[in-house]
């Protein structure tokens, strides 16, 4: 049985599926025979791809997706063990980012102060402290 090699950013989930990544879209292939010449009724001949893709834009989507039964089906009890193994890995992952996210967010809302210049209005110097902009002279923050 001849199969198409794993790409460099690609991993083999279970003995049907391919999971490959880019930084937009985590994308879920599919195995099937190929055929010896075109169209549905040309012979199957002896060698494996992988198509059929479903992509997903983010980590919580896939993670439904290897949780639904209708993706279990047919897939032994090792597969199913290794995806909710991934699925832990994942879900742990994504909880470790959004923390690091909202401490970034809040770091820069109370620490980061940008000067942007001479205010065009004529209402003095404007400076952007976190996510407001306020006038330095009065310290009047306009709304954004």
């Amino acid at each position: 049985m001849n199969e198409t090699p794993l790409e460099s950013n690609q991993t083999q989930l279970t003995s049907q599926h391919r999971l490959s990544f880019d930084k937009h879209n985590k994308t879920l292939s599919f195995k099937y025979q190929k055929r010896g010449g075109k169209g549905k009724n040309a012979p199957l001949i002896d060698e494996y791809a992988y198509g059929n893709e479903k992509h997903f834009g983010s980590y919580k989507v896939l993670m439904q997706r290897l949780n639904e039964e209708e993706f279990r089906e047919g897939l032994t009890a090792e597969e199913i063990s290794d995806i909710d193994k991934l699925i832990l890995a994942l879900g742990k992952a994504c909880d470790h980012i959004d923390k690091v996210a909202n401490e970034m967010y809040e770091y820069i809302k109370e620490k980061i102060v940008i000067d942007l210049g001479e205010s065009t209005s004529g209402r003095g110097r404007k400076k952007v402290k976190g996510i407001e902009v306020y006038d330095e002279e009065s310290n009047e923050v306009d709304a954004d």
